[in-house]
C-alpha cells in the first residue's frame, strides 16, 4: 500500500516511516526541514534509536522508503496519510496543536482522491473535531473526500523499532468499519491484539496508559523516601513486590523523576482534559505533584552535600537525556536539575554518552564534555541523573591520592606523628611505617632507588613522604627505632573491589568473573611492580625485629613489572573467560610506571618475596572465584 507520513523525519514520524516500509508498503516521508532530509539522505538519523539506522538504509536502498519536501509530492499515490508532527505542551499545560492544524490544512488544500488521515500524534480529546472544522471549511466532506482514524504509537524511546515491529497492542480509532479494515491490513504481519475503537476513546486509552506508567515512577519514588526515612532498602522492597504478577516490576525504579516528551506532557493534557470535562483530577494532580518535588529533593540533596553554598562549586553532571538508550533531552529532568544549581551559583560540568550533540546544539553555553572523567575533574559534586549503562561501570572516585588532599594529611603527616609521638612516649622499641611507592613521583629512571630524589606528583604521595621525614626526625632526635617500608602496589586476597582504595588487580579479577568489560585507564601499557600481600607481611616481620634502621627507607616488592594488559591477560588465562576491554582518559595522579630496586631490603633486612606475581595472581583468582558473587565497584 502507499503512504505518506507528514512529519515524517521527527521520532514519531521517521520509525513509523521505516517500520512501515519494512512491513512492505511504500512510504513517502514528507518533511519541511532541509537539513534533516539532507541527514537522512546522506544515511544518518538525526537522533539515536536502536536499529533504525539499518531499517532506514533499507527502505530508501529498496525504493520503499521516499523522501520528500512537499505534500503535493507525498499525496500522489497514498491512499492513507499519517500526521505525525511534533505536539508539545503549552506553558499552561494545553496541547499545542499548532502543527496538526497546519497540517490539516495543508491537507485540504491538496486532496485529490478520498484519504484516509490517520492522526498517529498524541493528541487530545477533540482534536477531530477540530481538524474537521478545518476540512470542511475548505469544501471537504467527511466519508466522501477523507475519513480521520487514529492510531496512536506506544514506542519507548530506545526501544522504539522492536515496540513497533513487536507491539503489545495496536488501537485503532475510527467508526467506518471499512476505514478500520483498511488500516488493521496495513499491520496484518505483525501479531498483537487489535482494539477497534471510537476516535475518543482511542485517544484516551493513550493518555492514560502514560498516566499510569508516570503513576507508578512517583509511587516508587513516594516508596524510597518512606524506605529511606524508615531504615529499609527500597530495592529490596520493590523486587519483592515485582514477582506479584499483577504488580511486576517495569516502571518502578526509584529515581529523579519522569520527564521526556511523554509521560509527563500526557499527563498534564489528561488533567486539563478532565478539568474541561467538569471533573477534579486530584490523584492526577498528586502523581505530577511527586515528580516536581523529586526534583526539588535532587536539587536539595545537592545542596547539602556542599553545605548549602554552590557559588562557584563545580557540579559534574552525568546524563542529560530524559532517560538511557536515547539522545532526547527535551523534557529531560536532567537539564532542569543542572539550570537550578546553576541559578544558584554553581559551575556545571555535563555527559551523557548520547546526547552530547543534542545539548550542545539546544543548551548554548552549557559546558558539555565527551569523556565522564574528564566531566568529573576537580569536580566538588558528581550527580549521576539519568541510569544509564555506562555509568553503572564508571569508577567515579578519583585516586585516593588525589581526591582528598586534607585526608591525606591528616591519615599519613599528622596521623604518623601522633603515632610517633605516642610510641615514643610508650617506649615501642620498634616503629615500622608504611610508606609508598608514589613518593618517587613518575620519574622515567627505573628501576626506583632509594638514593633517588623523591618527586611526588600528588597529596597522597606527598603526604607519605612527609610521613617518612618524621620517621627519621624521631629516630635521631628522640631516638625511636624507625623504618619505612615504601609498598610497591599490593594485591591479594579480601581486597574489596566495590570500595575506592581497591587496585587494579581485584577489579580487574571481579570483572572478569563476572563478566563485565575492564574499564582502563589510558592505553594499559602503565606498567606495576606487584607485591603479594604475603610479601609485605613478612617484610613488615623482618622490619620489627631488625637492628640498626634508624629513619631509613626500603623498597619492598617484587623487582619485576607487568603492563595493565599482561595483568588483564593473566587474570582471563586464570579465570578461563575474555573480558571486553574498554579504555577511559588517564586520572591525575597515577604514576606512568613502576619498578623497585630491592637490594637495599635484601641487604639490610634479608627480604626476599615469598610468593612470586603468578603464584600470588592464583591465589587471589581462586579467593575471589570461591565467593558467593565476585561483586565489582560500579565502575574502573
Amino acid at each position: 500500500m502507499s503512504l505518506c507520513v507528514i512529519g515524517g523525519l521527527g521520532y514519531v514520524g521517521l520509525v513509523t516511516s521505516a517500520c512501515l516500509a519494512e512491513l512492505g508498503h511504500v512510504v513517502t516521508v514528507v518533511d519541511v526541514d532541509s537539513d534533516r532530509l539532507s541527514l537522512v539522505r546522506a544515511g544518518q538519523i538525526p537522533f539515536h534509536e536502536p536499529g533504525l539506522r539499518e531499517l532506514v538504509e533499507r527502505g530508501l536502498t529498496s525504493g520503499r522508503l521516499r523522501l520528500a519536501s512537499s505534500l503535493e509530492e507525498g499525496l500522489q499515490d497514498a491512499r492513507i496519510v499519517f500526521i505525525a508532527v511534533a505536539t508539545p505542551a503549552r506553558p499552561d499545560g494545553e496541547t499545542d496543536l499548532s502543527q496538526v492544524i497546519a497540517a490539516g490544512e495543508e491537507l485540504a488544500r491538496r486532496l485529490e482522491r478520498r484519504t484516509i488521515i490517520a492522526i498517529k500524534s498524541t493528541v487530545p480529546l477533540g482534536t477531530h473535531r477540530a481538524v474537521q472544522r478545518v476540512l470542511d471549511a475548505h469544501g471537504r466532506v467527511a466519508g466522501r473526500d477523507y475519513d480521520l482514524v487514529a492510531v496512536p504509537e506506544f514506542l519507548r524511546e530506545g526501544h522504539a523499532v522492536h515496540d513497533f515491529l513487536h507491539p503489545t497492542r495496536i488501537v485503532i480509532g475510527a467508526a467506518d468499519p471499512e476505514v478500520r479494515r483498511e488500516i488493521r491490513a496495513l499491520f496484518a504481519r505483525l501479531e498483537a491484539p487489535v482494539l477497534e475503537t471510537s476516535f475518543e476513546q482511542a485517544l484516551v486509552i493513550k493518555y492514560a496508559s502514560n498516566a499510569f506508567l508516570a503513576m507508578r515512577v512517583s509511587f516508587a519514588n513516594e516508596l524510597a523516601g518512606l524506605c529511606d526515612a524508615a531504615g529499609v532498602d527500597v530495592a529490596e522492597v520493590i523486587r519483592g513486590m515485582g514477582y506479584d504478577a499483577r504488580i511486576g516490576h517495569a516502571y518502578l525504579a526509584p529515581g529523579i523523576g519522569f520527564g521526556g516528551p511523554c509521560l509527563e506532557k500526557d499527563l498534564r493534557s489528561l488533567i486539563r482534559v478532565a478539568e474541561t470535562a467538569g471533573y477534579e483530577p486530584g490523584f492526577l494532580r498528586a502523581v505530577l505533584e511527586k515528580n516536581d518535588h523529586q526534583i526539588r529533593q535532587v536539587v536539595r540533596r545537592a545542596t547539602e552535600a556542599l553545605n548549602f553554598d554552590l557559588y562557584q562549586r563545580t557540579i559534574a553532571v552525568l546524563g542529560l537525556a530524559f532517560k538511557p538508550g536515547t539522545s532526547d533531552v527535551r523534557n529531560s529532568l536532567a537539564v532542569r536539575i543542572l539550570f537550578r544549581l546553576q541559578r544558584q551559583g554553581a559551575l556545571i560540568r555535563a555527559h551523557d554518552p548520547l546526547a552530547n550533540h543534542e545539548a550542545r546544539s539546544t543548551f548554548t553555553g552549557l559546558a558539555v564534555f565527551d569523556d565522564p572523567y574528564e566531566t568529573a575533574e576537580g569536580s566538588h559534586l558528581v550527580l549521576v541523573l539519568n541510569g544509564c549503562e555506562e555509568f553503572r561501570r564508571l569508577d567515579l572516585e578519583l585516586p585516593r591520592s588525589v581526591d582528598d588532599p586534607r585526608g591525606s594529611n591528616d591519615n599519613n603527616a599528622a596521623g604518623t606523628l601522633n603515632l610517633l609521638i605516642a610510641a615514643a612516649g610508650a617506649g615501642v622499641r620498634r616503629f615500622v611505617y608504611a610508606s609508598s611507592s608514589s613518593i618517587y613521583g613518575d620519574a622515567p629512571s627505573l628501576p626506583k632507588r632509594e638514593d633517588q630524589v623523591p618527586a611526588p606528583i600528588s597529596p597522597y604521595a606527598a603526604a607519605k613522604l612527609a610521613g617518612e621525614h618524621y620517621c627519621r626526625v624521631f629516630a635521631k632526635t628522640y631516638g625511636l627505632s624507625t623504618a619505612a617500608l615504601r609498598y610497591f602496589n599490593v594485591f591479594g586476597p579480601l581486597q574489596d573491589p566495590r570500595s575506592q582504595y581497591a587496585a587494579v588487580i581485584p577489579k580487574f579479577i571481579a570483572w572478569t568473573l563476572e563478566g563485565h568489560p575492564l574499564e582502563i585507564h589510558g592505553d594499559g601499557l602503565q606498567s606495576r611492580d606487584f607485591t603479594y600481600v604475603d610479601n609485605v607481611v613478612s617484610a613488615n616481620l623482618l622490619a620489627a625485629e631488625g637492628s640498626d634502621l634508624d629513619g631509613e627507607a626500603m623498597n619492598i616488592a617484587c623487582g619485576d613489572r607487568l603492563t595493565l594488559l599482561e595483568v588483564a591477560d593473566v587474570i582471563e588465562g586464570l579465570v578461563g573467560r575474555t573480558a571486553e576491554r574498554r579504555h577511559t582518559a588517564p586520572r591525575r595522579g597515577d604514576v606512568r610506571h613502576t619498578l623497585a630496586d630491592i637490594s637495599k631490603a635484601r641487604a639490610r633486612l634479608r627480604y626476599e618475596p615469598v610468593v612470586g606475581f603468578k603464584e600470588g595472581m592464583k591465589r587471589t583468582v581462586a579467593f575471589f572465584a570461591s565467593q558467593p558473587a565476585a561483586s565489582s565497584s560500579s565502575g574502573g
